[in-house]
């Protein structure tokens, strides 16, 4: 029996400076842990997604893009150096150039284009370049790791009628330091004792900020090191380049048997055409739900 295609992954990331050296920003050190490949010479960090890719902790998978809303995401250095096809959109062309009194208006038109370049259908920046007119591969799954900016319903809408579920990574507990500065907000709440756990979760991306359903939920305790900023951000980035492959796993498992399920409804409604058929009986009887079983009813019109 022939292996099934490969499970494509889009990525998405931000990020500041492309020089890893000494004591690095957290989102330049986040995007390392998220993508890269081994151990760096200069960085003692390994990336779990572009290692866990095609291994048995991400099987019969590709990641297929790496696209960041920043030029100098460090991110993008990663994924060239992996052979990973990359792209970027900045919003702030949006904002400024564009759109610039309006910035609602900004970000949708943003979002709209974002969505455009995941799935393949447009170029983003690097077309002002790179004239070869490439564009990227359609995702099956996309993952937000350390991706700095809030994706509105101009992004998600068309990215849900395309059948992609998008998770992200948010270093906070579920219902805890919703949004930006999750780690630093934890840290200040733990110094005025009014915490004593913090912790990561990967979780579906839905229009309310970090509130979709969670996959992966690791809780932190803090340690009296913890009173060091540094400290913490590391321990809980140790934590998040584990939690980012097993809730890419997860999500990718769950739409396989969803599109598994989905095959076989379908398989049964066709079953059931052909046999009302060669009885001679009209199909459109068969379009009365109460005539299905209750778990195909939905499936009728398929």
């Amino acid at each position: 029996m022939a292996q099934a295609s490969p499970t494509k992954i889009a990525v998405l990331i931000s990020g500041n400076g492309s020089n890893l050296q000494g004591k690095f920003p957290a989102s330049a050190l986040h995007i390392c842990y998220v993508l890269g490949s081994q151990k760096d010479g200069k960085v003692g960090y390994q990336s779990p997604l572009v290692d866990a890719s095609n291994t048995p902790a991400l099987p019969n998978t590709r990641i297929v893009s790496v696209i960041s809303n920043r030029k100098d995401a460090y991110g993008l250095q990663r994924a060239a150096k992996a052979s990973i096809p990359t792209e970027r959109l900045s919003l702030l062309k949006y904002k400024k150039t564009l759109y610039p009194n309006n910035e609602e208006t900004a970000r949708q038109k943003y979002d709209e284009k974002l969505a455009n370049v995941v799935l393949g259908i447009e170029r983003g920046d690097k077309a002002e370049e790179d004239k070869s007119g490439k564009k990227l591969e359609k995702p099956d799954v996309i993952v937000c790791a350390g991706f700095m900016h809030i994706l509105t319903e101009s992004f998600l809408t068309p990215i849900e009628e395309a059948g992609i579920p998008i998770i992200n990574l948010h270093p906070a507990l579920p219902g805890a330091y919703d949004g930006a500065n999750a780690i630093e907000r934890a840290h200040k709440d733990f110094q005025d004792g009014k915490t004593n756990k913090t912790g990561v979760m990967i979780h579906y991306v839905i229009k309310d900020v970090d509130r979709g359903e969670p996959i992966v939920i690791k809780e932190i305790p803090f340690e009296s090191e913890d009173t060091d900023l540094d400290h913490l951000t590391e321990r809980l980035h140790a934590v998040e380049h584990k939690a980012i492959v097993e809730g890419t796993r997860k999500a990718i498992e769950s739409l396989l048997e969803s599109t598994t399920r989905l095959k076989g409804a379908r398989s049964a409604i066709q079953s059931l055409k052909e046999r009302q058929l060669r009885k001679g009986a009209s199909w459109c009887v068969l379009r009365r739900p109460t005539l299905l079983p209750l778990n195909l009813r939905m499936l009728t019109f398929i």
